[in-house]
């Protein structure tokens, strides 16, 4: 990611987030009402892809990152995010995370453009962590 201290004009190239696989895309926005970045990064939790949170006042320097919570949700896959705000009410984020399901390797599944089955789940959150379906 570019990064300005004026968020102006990009002058310097470095990573504002690493150690995380850059596979799918990772979301990164100014949260008006904790005034701060916020970004949504899809790891690995014990083997199952997941989504965690962490935030910046600068770009540069991020929080150590926390796993979003789910209440009553059955653990799942999730590949890709897609959090934002939600452009009529901006304290209340919504993310379509895609849920991966790995159907395994038969011939019908190699001869397809993408061995795994995706499909969209619509999520809110007020406070960025806590998220429901």
């Amino acid at each position: 990611a570019w990064y300005s201290t004026r968020r102006v004009t990009a002058r310097n190239s470095r990573w504002a987030l690493t150690g995380h696989p850059f596979d799918t895309p990772n979301i990164a926005f100014w949260d008006p009402n904790i005034k701060k970045n916020r970004a949504y990064i899809r790891d690995f939790d014990e083997g199952r892809r997941d989504i965690m949170t962490a935030t910046s006042l600068d770009f540069i320097h991020w929080t150590p990152r926390q796993w979003l919570e789910y209440p009553g949700a059955p653990k799942e896959e999730l590949y890709t995010n897609q959090v934002r705000p939600y452009y009529r009410t901006d304290h209340i984020l919504i993310g379509f995370p895609a849920r991966y399901v790995d159907r395994g390797w038969t011939s019908a599944t190699r001869a397809l453009p993408s061995p795994g089955l995706r499909e969209q789940r619509a999520r809110t959150s007020r406070d960025g962590l806590t998220f429901r379906r």
